[in-house]
C-alpha cells in the first residue's frame, strides 16, 4: 500500500508499478490524499492525484489488483466516483478494487461521518496490527452480516500496517533508520533499534522467513489479505524481499 501523499511522484509510480507487477503481488493499493499527513514539515512533499496515477496503472499493468485505499466520499460527488471508477475497472479488465471512505483528516474535511454498509462491501479492512482488537470487530461484522442475512464468508477481510524487511539484522537496522526519517512520528525515537522496539508488534519486522510465519499465524484469525504501507518509495530491494514473502505464502 502506497502512501501517495508521502512523496510519491510520476516516475517512482512507474517504477512501483513494474516492480509489483514482476514480483507477483496480488493486489497494488494507494492512498487517496491531498496533503502530506506528517506534519507541516513535509508540505511540499510530492502528492500525485490517485485517480490519475490509477488509470496509468490499469494501463501499465496486466494482472495485479489496484485501488484507491481509499477514496473519501467528501472529496468527489458520488456520480463523479462512480464514472471515474467504472472507466479504470474498464481499463484494467476488471481488476480494481474501489475502496470508499468516510474521510478523517481535519486538514482536508470539514465533514465527515458516512455508515458503513455492510450490506454491499466486498471487502473489510482493518488499519492496524492488533490480533485483538480484530477479532472484535471481526465479530462485529459477522453479526453484522447475519442481521441482514448476508453470508459474513463473502466479505474479504483485510489488515493494513506497514513493514520493516531485511535480509539480516544489519539490513532490517539500516531501514528502520531510513524510515524514521520519513514517518515523522517515528523522529524523536533515537536510534534504529528504538524504531525496531516500537514498532516490532504494530508492523511486520525481520527477515522474509520471520514476517511470512507472522502472517501465517494472523491468517488463522480469518485474515485473507494483507496490505503493506511502503515508506521507502525508492526502496526496490524491500520489495524485492516481500516478494519472497508473498511467494513462500502461496
Amino acid at each position: 500500500m502506497i502512501e501517495g501523499q508521502e512523496g510519491l511522484n510520476w516516475d517512482r509510480w512507474r517504477r512501483i508499478c513494474a516492480d509489483t507487477e514482476r514480483l507477483g503481488f496480488a493486489s497494488l493499493r494507494r492512498s487517496d490524499h491531498l496533503i502530506s499527513l506528517m506534519g507541516p514539515q513535509t508540505s511540499e512533499r510530492d502528492c500525485i492525484e490517485c485517480w490519475e496515477s490509477l488509470a496509468l496503472a490499469a494501463e501499465w499493468t496486466k494482472t495485479i489488483e489496484l485501488g484507491p485505499m481509499v477514496s473519501p466520499t467528501t472529496f468527489r460527488l458520488p456520480g463523479v466516483l462512480a464514472k471515474m471508477a467504472a472507466s479504470v475497472d474498464s481499463l484494467s479488465g476488471g481488476r480494481l478494487i474501489l475502496g470508499v471512505g468516510a474521510g478523517w483528516n481535519e486538514n482536508e474535511h470539514a465533514v465527515f461521518g458516512i455508515p458503513f454498509y455492510t450490506r454491499e462491501a466486498a471487502e473489510w479492512n482493518f488499519s492496524r496490527l492488533n490480533p485483538d482488537e480484530f477479532r472484535e470487530r471481526r465479530d462485529e461484522l459477522d453479526r453484522c452480516c447475519r442481521e441482514i442475512g448476508r453470508d459474513p464468508a463473502t466479505v474479504r477481510r483485510s489488515v493494513m500496517t506497514s513493514f520493516i524487511v531485511g535480509r539480516s539484522r544489519a539490513d532490517v537496522l539500516e531501514r528502520a533508520s531510513q524510515v524514521r526519517e520519513v514517518v515523522t512520528p517515528l523522529g524523536s525515537l533515537s536510534t534504529p533499534e528504538e524504531v525496531l522496539d516500537n514498532r516490532k508488534d504494530a508492523w511486520f519486522v525481520g527477515t522474509p522467513e520471520e514476517i511470512a510465519e507472522r502472517m501465517r499465524e494472523l491468517s488463522k484469525l480469518g485474515i485473507d489479505l494483507f496490505m503493506l504501507q511502503h515508506f521507502l518509495l525508492d526502496d526496490g530491494d524491500a520489495l524485492q524481499l516481500l516478494g519472497e514473502v508473498a511467494k513462500s505464502l502461496q
